[in-house]
């Protein structure tokens, strides 16, 4: 069983780098005018957003929603639109999906500070170490193309930096929650892995209850 819930993990954790666009075409849409702090808005609550901070963050140019806790940039879910478009979705396809997985990403956030699991920057650095050498030995040809919209190398792994202080809180916790609940492909109510994962983010996306501003 413990083994089963260590694959099971792992899965979770491969999920949760394609939808961070980690080692994906997504990051190709980057452009040197770009800068990253245009993706990630320094906007989370852990207590909740005021009513005042909400309708700032309504106003604003650059705000795509604003959720009970924390705000959603446009710039993020232009860069899941690219992807899904770049695979073929239809406009129309590509602008919801990329507004889902933007607002159950940034719920999952949410979820993962309120529940204490913050990362320093040497668990940031590890991580980064870690995943540097894994795409190094890579043979798909996945890490050049994911630097190819990036100027320098630096600048690649100055983003997933800061794609990280998202993503890694999100992934302990996710791990925490299958590891408790024991979620698995043979469960009592039949739900597998990615069935548990998809309810989680759909739940937790709900909760914000995120408004669009006037886009």
């Amino acid at each position: 069983m413990k083994s089963k819930r260590l694959i099971i993990v792992g899965l979770i954790v491969s999920i949760l780098l394609i939808f961070s666009g980690c080692g994906t075409e997504k990051n190709t849409e980057t452009t040197n005018d770009q800068s990253i702090t245009d993706y990630y808005i320094e906007s989370l609550s852990v207590n909740g957003l005021s009513r005042s901070q909400k309708k700032e963050y309504l106003s604003r140019d650059d705000i795509y929603a604003v959720g009970n806790n924390i705000a959603v940039s446009k710039a993020e879910v232009q860069q899941y639109t690219d992807f899904y478009l770049n695979n073929g979705e239809s406009e129309e396809n590509a602008q919801k999906l990329a507004e889902k997985d933007a607002m159950e990403r940034n719920a999952l956030y949410v979820a993962a500070i309120q529940n204490g699991y913050e990362v320093t920057e040497e668990d940031i650095d590890d991580w980064l170490k870690e995943l540097r050498t894994m795409l190094e030995n890579d043979t798909t040809g996945a890490y050049q193309s994911a630097m190819e919209g990036f100027e320098s190398e630096d600048a690649y792994w100055e983003y997933e930096y800061e794609v990280y202080r998202v993503d890694l809180p999100i992934q302990n916790y996710v791990s925490s929650l299958q590891i408790d609940t024991n979620v698995s492909a043979d469960s009592e109510n039949g739900n597998s892995d990615t069935d548990a994962f998809s309810e989680l983010k759909q739940r937790l996306a709900d909760e914000q209850d995120f408004k669009l501003t006037n886009l």
